[in-house]
């Protein structure tokens, strides 16, 4: 599984992104030398990563779900994770998205 983004400018939330994480604006989460993101509380840090892909020609960024080798992940994991990188997008950068039938305030 991997959360999409449609926008008109996609390579703008991934700069976006990168820059307020390296500005310690959005914290608990970290960018390590790949470009992924992985989220630091003890508890699920380098536990999964996300990496952002960026689609200009479809207008999406694709946050494609990594974990670790060999290891596997239960599903409340799978989830709490995806949730947080939901949370974390919305709470910063909703007004950069393109959206269909709902507007958030």
């Amino acid at each position: 599984m991997s959360v999409t983004i449609k926008m008109k400018n996609p390579e703008q939330l991934v700069e976006a992104l990168h820059a307020e994480i390296k500005n310690k604006k959005i914290k608990l989460w970290e960018i390590d030398e790949d470009g992924h993101l992985t989220h630091t509380p003890n508890k699920y840090y380098k536990k999964a990563w996300f990496s952002p892909e960026v689609n200009k020609i479809t207008g999406e960024v694709n946050f494609k779900y990594i974990r670790p080798k060999n290891s596997k992940d239960s599903k409340s994991f799978y989830g709490m994770y995806h949730g947080r990188l939901i949370k974390m997008l919305l709470s910063n950068f909703y007004k950069k998205f393109e959206l269909e039938s709902t507007e958030f305030k």
